[in-house]
């Protein structure tokens, strides 16, 4: 699913989680939203994953997530031009040592603002970092060309900076483990009536 947000004659788009990647799909979520909204303003996208790619052994994987999220950006932009793009999905850090290797190949905003696949798109592109705010009713790619720019510096400052890693956790005992289990059934089976048991 996605957002659409009509507010002070502005139309913000946010596609986080649904997951458009084709021209049949941006052909369809396009005529559903031209019924509503003749133009996109804002449109808030993902530029990572933050979700299981592969195993360590599988960099290829990773490597091949990361430049989906980079062609999917280009399509959705061609497909709804909006008028300002924000990258927000996922700023996520894999920080247990069992996933840290997901972090090697994950698209990093100094990253995707250089993608030559994006060149067409980056004077649109704007990155926030924390505190940042958007004038819907004034701001505009330019106006927000600086606040941009220090964003991509703060987050390349915090990636190179080498966050540390959470300390590794010991095993669950498999007794933990089917008792969780049971009771993630259990409300399942309580809240999804006609979930098979």
């Amino acid at each position: 699913s996605f957002s659409l947000i009509e507010t002070g004659g502005k139309s913000v788009l946010n596609l986080n989680d649904c997951v458009i990647n084709t021209r049949e799909q941006c052909s369809r979520v396009k005529a559903a939203l031209d019924k509503v909204a003749p133009r996109i303003d804002v449109m808030f996208t993902q530029f990572g994953y933050a979700n299981w790619v592969g195993n360590p052994d599988d960099p290829a994987r990773h490597r091949a997530a990361a430049a989906e999220k980079i062609e999917r950006i280009a399509l959705q932009i061609g497909a709804f031009a909006p008028a300002l793009v924000v990258p927000f999905a996922s700023f996520v850090y894999f920080s247990a040592a069992e996933n840290a290797y997901l972090n090697a190949a994950q698209n990093a905003p100094h990253v995707v603002s250089g993608a030559p696949g994006l060149a067409a798109h980056a004077h649109l592109m704007r990155f926030l970092k924390p505190g940042d705010a958007v004038d819907l009713a004034a701001d505009s790619p330019a106006s927000l060309l600086p606040m941009h720019e220090r964003a991509v510096a703060h987050w390349r400052g915090l990636i190179e900076g080498g966050l540390q890693l959470l300390p590794a956790q010991p095993p669950a005992p498999l007794a933990d483990v089917q008792a969780a289990f049971a009771t993630y059934r259990d409300a399942m089976n309580t809240n999804l009536k006609g979930l098979p048991r």
